[in-house]
């Protein structure tokens, strides 16, 4: 159990750092995300934004995938110790 805690939060930390870099454009407004404020959606070409390499963009892919797989897999743990709860009362 403690390593599935530790892997799950391992993968949202990744998640966290590129949603926070603004790499995979899901961001806040200082990225141009969908975050509000004056972000105002995708960015323009004007903008100067970097593009991510293949490289990059695999391993942010396989991140995701890994904190989604995390999270579903911690869904999955919280359901079953909510059914063991019941069962003993």
């Amino acid at each position: 159990m403690s390593r599935i805690m530790s892997v799950a939060a391992r993968a949202a930390l990744v998640l966290s750092v590129a949603l926070m870099l603004g790499v995979t454009g899901c961001g806040g407004s200082k990225t141009g995300g969908g975050g509000g404020g004056g972000g105002g959606g995708a960015k323009s070409s004007k903008s100067g934004g970097k593009k991510v390499s293949e490289a990059d963009q695999a391993r942010l892919d396989e991140a995701r995938q890994n904190a989604e797989n995390a999270e579903r897999k911690l869904s999955e743990l919280r359901l079953e110790r909510i059914e063991l709860e019941r069962g003993g009362k």
